[in-house]
């Protein structure tokens, strides 16, 4: 059951959704609260930018990593100098708090869950004789805000300290806003919705087989698989959405890639990591311990360890209740 607010956010949605010339989804940001309970930002947003410029600093790679992504960022034309006439609103984190002791998302609705839970698409993606994944291309960036709304969506930014601080706004839906994942997400069943006549496989398939924007698919005839790949693309291309890192056990779909990782639950950062084996059809487990091999082992790294391993489908329930089992043991014993 939806909640009120779940309700009329999914009104808002309907009521204001529209299309861009090129055919992009262009939506607008969910408020509950007026926008002007916001205070100021801007002297936050110019304190952390300086920290996070000086760290950058003493790390010359990961800077120029920042530096190409951001760059490529402005290039693509999802965000641009922004007026620096306007009121300048928060900081992405979308959670700081601006002088009025109120965030970003503080006023945002967050919408309904719309998709299928990971463990139903995991399961229905492998009772397919072939089976078949992809993911889009920066997907919530994909998707236009409205031009009105841009002007919450301020950062500031410079490639070089030898530069002058410039305000940009982010043309895009953004992540870490508390309504992303649900505009991203409606906007794929809106594209489907509207191309339904067209593509009704296809259609079919953006409904029910994404999680967030990862493909997970099949079926049992490969001249239908062919068909479903061609008609999700073509579908997506309609709203400027494009497919890439193509896996599947039949290597006709396939990319030049032999694993897919199920990097899924964005809640997390995994150290275990579910790994789809697509030349011998088989789910693996790969995993990293964060836990430095000179030091102390605690129940707080055991806690941290056990809680990190991420099996969606239960595979590893014998080997991760032994985990389990230990900590509880552990402070039976008051250890």
């Amino acid at each position: 059951m939806w909640t009120r607010e779940q309700h009329s956010c999914e009104k808002l949605y309907n009521d204001t959704v529209t299309r861009s010339p090129n055919g992009r989804i262009v939506v607008k940001l969910p408020f509950k609260d007026d926008p002007a309970c916001l205070g100021e930002s801007y002297t936050t947003a110019l304190r952390r930018f300086s920290a996070q410029e000086r760290r950058l600093q003493r790390s010359p790679n990961l800077r120029t990593q920042y530096v190409e992504f951001m760059d490529e960022y402005e290039r693509l034309g999802h965000m641009q100098p922004g007026s620096t006439t306007t009121k300048l609103r928060v900081v992405f984190d979308a959670f700081c708090q601006t002088t009025t002791q109120t965030s970003f998302n503080d006023i945002q609705m967050v919408g309904p869950i719309i998709q299928s839970e990971l463990v139903v698409l995991l399961l229905q993606f492998r009772l397919h004789r072939f089976a078949l994944t992809a993911e889009i291309v920066k997907m919530y960036r994909q998707v236009l805000v409205s031009e009105e709304h841009r002007m919450f969506q301020y950062i500031l930014w410079r490639s070089s300290p030898n530069q002058e601080i410039q305000t940009f706004q982010l043309n895009t839906v953004t992540y870490g806003m508390e309504a992303a994942p649900y505009l991203a997400v409606r906007s794929l069943h809106h594209l489907a919705d509207q191309h339904a006549s067209q593509f009704v496989v296809g259609a079919n398939v953006v409904k029910s087989s994404f999680y967030v924007d990862d493909l997970l698919c099949g079926d049992d005839s490969r001249t239908d698989l062919s068909r479903v790949k061609h008609e999700v693309t073509e579908l997506l291309k309609l709203g400027g959405l494009d497919l890439a890192k193509w896996h599947s056990n039949h290597k006709r779909f396939r990319g030049e890639h032999s694993v897919k990782d199920f990097n899924l639950d964005t809640s997390i950062t995994s150290t275990l990591v579910l790994t789809w084996d697509q030349t011998h059809d088989n789910f693996l487990f790969s995993f990293q311990s964060r836990q430095p091999t000179n030091s102390r082992v605690t129940k707080r790294t055991i806690l941290s360890t056990a809680s990190s391993l991420f099996d969606p489908l239960g595979l590893l329930a014998p080997v991760i209740v032994t985990a389990k089992i230990l900590l509880q043991e552990m402070w039976l014993l008051k250890l």
